[in-house]
């Protein structure tokens, strides 16, 4: 009997031992693994970051990239403007010699009468609202008509039919052709060239470049 109790008590403490054993296994393979899944997450974690660091430093500048866009753009629009007509300056010295590419355009006077030019000469004149065009420039000496000649800065020359019928003093008029900054007696205004032709000198009779 008492070898039984022996028996049964040492049996006893072999599975008690046999459990807590188990036990401690058990609580440190569970502390193992809570270890483990520990680490696993602090890597994720870092994977994470890593990642989003890397997106942000992949993402571009957008600001400064459309900043740049428009800059290029605002620079490529500027060169590519169109550059202005430069007026050509009144050539009294080239219209003496029958070039009259100085003064190419249409010429007005403040009663609204015209002269239009080409770079041969007078094409037409408008006078009372009637334009006509057989009137030219006489530049060179024709019948009693002296060549044009330059003074005071200015070509004095003459108006007259085409047809040369220059006996009829109303049928001539003078015509002056005036650089800018000349003065000239009778008119007010000399900051730019201009033709003078009638019977007085006066600003009536002065026509400007329009266009």
């Amino acid at each position: 009997m008492l070898k039984r109790k022996s028996i049964f008590t040492i049996a006893t403490v072999a599975v008690i031992a046999a459990g807590t054993g188990t036990y401690v296994m058990g609580s440190q393979l569970g502390s193992h693994h809570e270890d483990k899944d520990k680490t696993s997450v602090q890597i994720t974690s870092k994977k994470m970051a890593a990642t989003e660091s890397s997106s942000t430093s992949a993402v571009p500048n957008t600001g400064a990239s459309s900043q740049a866009s428009s800059t290029m753009a605002s620079s490529s629009s500027s060169s590519a403007a169109p550059a202005q007509p430069v007026t050509k300056a009144m050539d009294i010295n080239a219209i003496k010699n029958g070039d009259y590419s100085s003064v190419v355009g249409t010429w007005q006077n403040p009663d609204g009468n015209k002269l239009v030019f080409d770079k041969n000469g007078l094409v037409s004149t408008t006078f009372g609202g009637t334009t006509a065009t057989d009137y030219t420039v006489y530049v060179n000496q024709t019948q009693h008509l002296p060549a044009a000649t330059i003074q005071d800065g200015m070509l004095k020359a003459y108006l007259g039919p085409k047809d040369e019928n220059l006996e009829e003093a109303s049928s001539v008029d003078q015509f002056y052709f005036i650089p800018k900054g000349v003065n000239m007696t009778g008119t007010s205004d000399n900051s730019h060239d201009r033709i003078y032709t009638g019977q007085s000198y006066e600003d009536d009779n002065i026509f400007q470049k329009v266009n």
